[in-house]
């Protein structure tokens, strides 16, 4: 006997509303994200943008059909304007009634961009996000030379941002506790170091264990080495003399600590693996600061997953480690050759005469990608005039390296500090500066660089309130909306003004649609609270960008008749946009075919399906014995083949 199972979900959200942009909201971006309830049956949805809340003819924008509850507006809106939207479903071949409508305004650009592309059909397509520690601001702007998105009043320098989207930077809020954030597009702090640590600037990520990384001053007494600097120091009345331990040294240790307890939970301190033997003698160090030595000024990490493996930069001793995690042996030291340190005889690679380099990455296929900023290229490569690379470096066991791809800078754009790197996925390098075309002076300029080395954009900005925006890092992003995303309960309806899902083959499927531009893991749980019908789950599902993934459940216990359940579905790294929901089921238990409920079927539901056919009496919805969405003579068939079998 089949027993057909109508499965009453009774929403906590009755009546479908807009959730963003709330209403009287100020955004910091002009690539605006709406996002509404599903509503039940609707096969579309028409959202009206405008610049006026009667919507009429002359003040309406963006007027649109999309077939989910989300939507990404990137062309109509503009800095410092007041908006309107409003959204209805199309359901049973319709339009419903408008749901609401909503107010929203943009606050004032920050960043002025002057972009030149030079060859349109070498450009890798998407948005670009950088950092400035010269103002702590950071902006993202778009193909055209829009600024699309600011920080607002967060004051962050972006130094970070994931194959996922998280962004990671400096913020200079809570003055005096300015540290290392995770932060989102939206300007809130997903996550602060530690109170009263202060986290390095340079660089502050989530490693895969999803704890937080970044690097901590650490201080030691050490010598003066004897230098070019000896006589400014003993004028001081320090002894000078290289061996006497008399002032203090400055490292950067790497710590990780605890997402949730913020406790550290592992570090790696140069201080145990390097001698102070091994300082710059040449990029003019010891000149910075007579009250403490900026020894190693560690700028970058990465952390590679698949080899369990750390690498970092150390701009002052012009060198990249490779450690071990957790163990934290030193795998090798990448550096200057002999004579320009101590210990150049255990440096790897030193042909390559990289010094005071930013930004290092290891790319898909396993080459060491980084910015060498060249403070003393003019020694290294017997040269008139100091310049910038970009090197990519195939390190081949451990212990020496191939050249893949190396671009040297223009003269005009040596960039003594800050800089970065990214290899894009048509083949291109974006390169980062502090350089500027043509000026002699210092600021960024922003380059995108064929694989063939031809120059096919150049970007400089500038602040709205005059000066020059010191880029610190910039990247290649797909979107500024790396949560965008749309939950779909398939066949929701409403019966009795309930919403409910009518299902027929005891289970309920769930379709996540990503938006987010980015190839995203989403963590989906459901548990029954009363623990009688659905096994609970807790799983992880990878959709790619702009695709869907659907989630069927299927139900496992048919002796009860009601139970509730809370329903979660979240971007595994975008926890922040979540949806959330206790959900009230009620199960009916019917035998296929029972059209007069009396627990049996016989000849009296035959005659009943008759009359249903012939328009008679109304649909049961158990009389669809094949489950194709009408009822005729097969259903007629079916139903005596049951009859007859019992």
């Amino acid at each position: 006997m089949n027993i057909l199972f109508l499965i009453f979900f009774v929403f906590s959200f009755l009546k479908a509303d807009l959730i963003i942009p709330e209403n009287f909201s100020e955004l910091n971006s002009i690539h605006v994200l709406f996002k509404w309830d599903q509503v039940p049956k609707a096969s579309e949805y028409n959202i009206q943008i405008a610049t006026s809340n009667s919507f009429n003819n002359n003040s309406i924008i963006r007027d649109v059909n999309i077939n989910i509850p989300i939507y990404i507006e990137k062309n109509v809106i503009d800095w410092e304007d007041t908006f309107f939207w409003r959204v209805r479903p199309f359901v049973d071949g319709v339009y419903e009634d408008w749901i609401d409508s909503r107010r929203f305004f943009t606050s004032e650009s920050k960043i002025n961009i002057n972009h030149n592309i030079i060859n349109q059909e070498s450009i890798q397509s998407g948005l670009t996000i950088l950092g400035d520690d010269g103002h702590l601001l950071s902006g993202v702007y778009d193909s055209d030379g829009r600024c699309i998105w600011h920080d607002g009043d967060l004051d962050v320098m972006l130094n970070s941002v994931n194959e996922y989207g998280q962004l990671f930077g400096f913020s200079g809020y809570n003055w005096p506790n300015r540290t290392g954030i995770e932060f989102n597009y939206s300007n809130d702090i997903i996550w602060k170091g530690p109170n009263g640590v202060y986290i390095d600037e340079h660089e502050v990520k989530q490693i895969p264990n999803m704890n937080y990384m970044g690097f901590v001053e650490e201080f030691r007494d050490g010598p003066i080495p004897i230098g070019e600097w000896t006589s400014l120091y003993r004028s001081l009345g320090y002894e000078a003399d290289g061996t006497t331990y008399e002032f203090p040294w400055k490292g950067n240790r790497l710590v990780e600590w605890d997402r949730i307890t913020k406790q550290e939970v592992w570090s790696w301190n140069p201080f145990d693996f390097f001698s102070f033997e091994e300082y710059d003698a040449h990029g003019g160090t010891w000149y910075y600061s007579t009250d403490i030595h900026d020894w190693m000024h560690s700028n970058a990490f990465y952390f590679d997953e698949d080899e369990n493996s750390i690498y970092m930069s150390h701009r002052h001793l012009s060198r990249i480690t490779k450690i071990s995690y957790p163990e934290g042996q030193v795998e090798w030291v990448m550096g200057l050759p002999c004579p320009y340190m101590s210990t150049c005889e255990e440096h790897i690679c030193s042909e390559l005469n990289f010094s005071f380099q930013h930004h290092i990455s290891v790319l898909e296929n396993g080459n060491l990608l980084f910015f060498d900023n060249g403070n003393i290229s003019e020694l290294l490569h017997e040269n008139d005039f100091p310049f910038s690379r970009v090197i990519e470096v195939d390190v081949l066991e451990d212990n020496s390296c191939d050249i893949v791809w190396e671009y040297t800078l223009p003269e005009d754009l040596f960039g003594p500090f800050h800089g970065s790197a990214q290899k894009l996925n048509n083949g291109n390098y974006l390169i980062n500066t502090a350089g500027m075309f043509n000026t002699g002076n210092h600021g960024g300029t922003i380059i995108e660089v064929s694989n063939s080395q031809e120059i096919v954009s150049i970007t400089t900005t500038e602040t709205e309130w005059g000066g020059n925006v010191y880029s610190y890092r910039a990247y290649r992003i797909p979107s500024i909306h790396p949560n965008a995303f749309s939950l779909i309960i398939d066949d929701l309806s409403i019966i009795d003004d309930e919403e409910i899902i009518d299902s027929q083959n005891n289970s309920i499927s769930l379709t996540i649609y990503n938006q987010s531009g980015y190839d995203q893991p989403y963590k989906i749980s459901l548990q029954d609270i009363e623990n009688l019908i659905f096994t609970d789950i807790d799983t992880t599902i990878n959709i790619d960008a702009y695709e869907n993934r659907t989630l069927t459940i299927f139900s496992n216990n048919n002796e009860f008749s009601s139970t509730s359940i809370n329903l979660t579905a979240y971007p595994l790294y975008h926890s922040y946009d979540t949806f959330n929901e206790i959900i009230n089921v009620n199960v009916i238990n019917q035998i296929l075919g029972d059209l007069n409920n009396d627990q049996a079927i016989n000849i009296l539901d035959v005659i009943l399906m008759v009359n249903i056919i012939l328009g008679d009496s109304e649909i049961e919805l158990n009389a669809d014995m094949n489950f194709d969405g009408i009822v005729n003579i097969q259903d007629i068939i079916l139903l005596i083949e049951s009859i007859l079998s019992f």
